[in-house]
């Protein structure tokens, strides 16, 4: 148990904010605003946090299942053009 009330206050200070900032921003990390204030810098802060510690989704890796999904689409994608896979169409 922190015996230091300050670190408790400042901990529940940052919580607030950041409940803040998310609502403002309808809890899309894409909206994500600091609001001119007096806890401008500190929201500021609580943004680059949250997005530093963010995977987006053109760098995430591809699960198995999404790549063998997206196989299959692509391959129906190109049956439908006229493409065969079976040797005996030809």
């Amino acid at each position: 148990m922190p015996t230091d009330r300050r670190q408790v206050d400042d901990i529940g200070a940052a919580e607030k904010i950041m409940r803040r900032v998310l609502k403002r921003g309808n809890y899309s990390t894409a909206d994500l605003g600091a609001a001119a204030g007096p806890d401008h810098r500190s929201e500021r802060t609580i943004i680059e946090r949250i997005q530093t510690g963010m995977i987006m989704s053109d760098v995430y890796p591809v699960s198995k299942q999404r790549k063998v999904q997206s196989n299959k689409v692509a391959l129906r994608r190109w049956e439908n053009e006229g493409g065969s896979t079976d040797e005996g169409d030809q």
